[in-house]
């Protein structure tokens, strides 16, 4: 026990992560007992890329950002989650490998700090899979429940043009606008921006709507 209280106590790095794990789990205590929201301390991570961005070394910036995003769960599970998961990895990581680097000096259990954190989300990652699973089942029925919501609710065209080819559209919320994509059913129509739609359908595999001039 006293090996134990010495690898959580007598690292710098050990003993920060010892008290940020305390308080992550004095978090989640509360949230146990109800006093907060789950999600009162989390936000969401926009991963989208504006259809009229130029398409330069910024977009492919862009896009690499989301794909590192995308393969460390980041978005799809709560941000509160991971954090937890990972801290935790990261603690049990530390204290596991002070036998090894307890008699190092303070600056090189520093530097020790970094394959610790590569460590740490390598392992979030693959704990967090069936979490991510569970989340993505539950986005997929609320999504669902939602575009049944959708259809026959009139939207603004937000695009230069909508047409069979391309478009998109914002439905009014009580928040802020829901963009999404949409396509007429024929050539002939062809609506301009800020011109009134509404929503006649839904293509699920393409995650696109159709609509009809208002």
């Amino acid at each position: 026990m006293a090996d134990f209280i010495a690898a959580c106590t007598q690292s710098p790095v050990n003993l920060t992560l010892s008290v940020l794990l305390a308080l992550t789990m004095a978090y989640w205590l509360v949230v146990l007992i109800g006093a907060v929201g789950l999600d009162s301390l989390d936000f969401d991570i926009d991963t989208d890329v504006d259809v009229d961005m130029e398409v330069d070394s910024s977009l492919m910036a862009t896009s690499a950002t989301a794909s590192i995003l995308k393969f460390f769960h980041i978005g799809a599970v709560p941000i509160l989650v991971l954090w937890s998961v990972f801290l935790m990895c990261l603690w049990a990581l530390g204290v596991l490998t002070w036998p090894l680097v307890g008699h190092w000096a303070t600056l090189l259990q520093l530097i020790a700090v970094v394959p610790l954190v590569i460590g740490g989300l390598l392992l979030t990652k693959v704990f967090t899979l069936p979490l991510k699973a569970i989340f993505d089942r539950i986005e997929r029925d609320t999504e669902a429940e939602n575009n049944t919501k959708l259809l026959g609710r009139r939207c603004t065209i937000a695009s230069l043009t909508a047409d069979e080819r391309f478009g998109q559209a914002e439905v009014a919320t009580s928040g802020s606008p829901l963009k999404l994509n949409v396509r007429t059913r024929d050539a002939d129509t062809v609506l301009n921006k800020g011109e009134e739609a509404v929503l006649v359908g839904e293509d699920k595999e393409q995650r696109i709507y159709y609509v009809q001039r208002f």
